[in-house]
């Protein structure tokens, strides 16, 4: 009986996307808000290429199209210099943030609770070797 309420509840059709905020945290933190500045910075940090502001739906929404953010902004970094300095800002205005990778999983945990900043990893994909003999890392691309 409850197996088969768990497979109606996972396959069922979905009327409505809940925003991630529904479905845990209702109070949201007293975290600084997103100014054009901000984007400047990150724009300066990363490129213009590599910051979203629009068509955000991909990153805002989780892969089973459960929960929805409210993110309206998205950070590409290429290298980790780049995410050291967007920390160091984030952290300086205590903007919230989120990191998200393939966004691929299935409780909603890479999707913005509220309107955090996403900072996909999604150009983090450089080729390392691992040297298990003197504990390395080692950048082939």
């Amino acid at each position: 009986m409850l197996k088969r309420f768990l497979l109606q509840q996972i396959f069922s059709t979905q009327k409505s996307i809940n925003f991630r905020c529904l479905s845990s945290a209702t109070i949201r933190g007293s975290y600084g808000h997103l100014k054009d500045s901000d984007i400047n910075i990150f724009e300066k940090i990363c490129g213009k290429n590599n910051v979203k502001t629009d068509d955000l739906n991909g990153f805002n929404f989780d892969w089973m199209k459960q929960f929805r953010g409210n993110s309206k902004c998205v950070l590409l970094p290429e290298t980790d210099e780049q995410i050291s300095k967007i920390l160091q800002h984030c952290y300086s205005r205590r903007l919230a943030i989120v990191p998200q990778s393939g966004n691929t999983g299935l409780v909603g945990g890479s999707v913005p609770v509220f309107d955090e900043i996403i900072l996909s990893l999604r150009k983090m994909n450089k080729v390392f070797k691992l040297d298990n003999a003197s504990v390395t890392i080692k950048k082939i691309q």
